[in-house]
């Protein structure tokens, strides 16, 4: 049977134009109409019954979802303008992922995670508020295959985290757990300094003071919880770099990576030194475990920690265990591979900026250089960037220059 056999039975019906209408919901408009609804869900559930969906381009699937809906509109008496029909047909486009009804949850602009467990109907996180949805999902395994086989995702790991579209996924399975899927809706698609400085999140003195460390090449532990924003910061420093690459454990920002979710310790060794026989600039780890080790070009890296203190508190027990070393010595070695660790809060705020260095002792000392308290950054850059531009730079690399402030012509200094 054909992919448009399939959709035979979707019978076409009347529908008043001026029910078409929009809603504004976080930014984004989405078309509000019940026939379109259900024509979304019916669709949904004919493209998760196709066992092959997932094996199609992207071109592919959008080519056979605009091709069914404009047959459809043929047999309606709906009469759409040309902007109409692509603002349809690109909302059906974006709103069927091939999971059936989950579809429906997922369209929804205001639905921002959905939870889904075996045991019971799937929650939703909608308008900042978790609440039990109408919808049950009843076979979870074949639901975490199609999510799998959708993003490509071909390891049998009982803990998976990717990215698919707009979405963040991490499947929980046995023997962990039982089966658990929690889906994320990336808010944003990039993050970089226009976007930290537009949103408040930094100020010139910052964004002037990262490039600066940029340009001298230091080496950056950036620091936070769990969806603190450390991939954003990394994202943001490496959209400023040049002639650097980038290592994730999944493709959470969409710049061409090298994805080690899958590789032992050995093979990325082996990556790590490939690259840096191509005398990058910068590497940079988006790996939440501090990972570093000499490269001869300026690190980014990041931990998952709560403050800088058990960041380094992290770094150096792991460092002591697998080195055989004393703690002392971890902490020192963190002085010699890191100049700065940058701890980073929620909603993308900075809550402190600390500088490494080692005392006549061989300890380990932080000085802060940046606070945040009270909704206030506090800091001192001038020494600091005193003391760097009086540090020995390579002359012959080339300087990002920060702009001076010009609010009129914000937008322009990004282009």
């Amino acid at each position: 049977m054909g992919f448009k056999d399939r959709f035979k039975n979707l019978q076409p019906q009347k529908i008043d134009n001026n029910a078409l209408s929009e809603k504004d919901s976080a930014g984004s408009k989405e078309p509000v109409n019940p026939l379109i609804d259900s024509l979304k869900l019916k669709l949904s559930v004919k493209i998760a019954s196709i066992p092959v969906w997932f094996d199609y381009s992207e071109e592919e699937k959008q080519g056979l979802i605009k091709s069914f809906f404009e047959n459809w509109l043929k047999e309606s008496d709906l009469k759409l303008s040309e902007d109409e029909k692509f603002r349809l047909t690109d909302s059906l486009y974006s709103s069927i992922y091939g999971f059936g009804v989950l579809d429906t949850l997922l369209s929804d602009v205001a639905v921002t995670e959905l939870f889904i467990s075996e045991t019971s109907n799937v929650k939703i996180r909608k308008n900042s508020e978790l609440t039990l949805s109408e919808v049950k999902i009843a076979d979870t395994v074949d639901l975490v295959n199609r999510l799998k086989k959708s993003a490509g995702i071909f390891s049998e790991k009982p803990v998976l985290k990717f990215v698919l579209r707009n979405l963040i996924i991490t499947i929980v399975q046995p023997p962990v757990g039982e089966t658990f899927i929690a889906i994320r809706k990336k808010t944003r698609k990039h993050t970089d300094f226009a976007y930290l400085l537009e949103n408040h999140k930094i100020d010139e003195s910052i964004y002037s003071f990262l490039i600066t460390l940029i340009n001298e090449k230091k080496n950056i532990l950036i620091s936070g919880a769990v969806e603190a924003g450390k991939t954003s910061y990394i994202e943001a420093l490496y959209s400023a770099m040049k002639n650097s690459v980038i290592i994730q454990n999944t493709n959470f920002i969409e710049e061409k990576s090298y994805i080690c979710g899958g590789l032992d310790d050995e093979e990325l060794d082996n990556l790590i030194s490939a690259l840096s026989a191509q005398t990058p600039d910068y590497i940079v780890f988006d790996m939440n475990s501090g990972y570093s080790q000499d490269v001869g070009c300026g690190v980014v890296s990041s931990v998952r920690a709560d403050s800088p203190m058990l960041a380094v508190t992290k770094l150096a027990s792991n460092s002591a265990a697998t080195q055989k070393i004393t703690e002392k010595q971890a902490k020192a070695d963190i002085a010699e591979r890191f100049s700065y660790i940058m701890q980073i809060e929620k909603d993308l705020f900075i809550s402190s900026i600390s500088e490494f260095s080692l005392n006549k002792a061989g300890s380990l000392v932080m000085t802060e250089i940046l606070k945040r308290s009270e909704g206030e950054y506090t800091y001192t850059f001038a020494e600091t960037n005193e003391k760097l531009q009086q540090s020995d730079s390579n002359p012959e690399q080339p300087v990002i220059q920060p702009e001076p402030v010009s609010p009129n012509s914000f937008k322009s200094r990004f282009k």
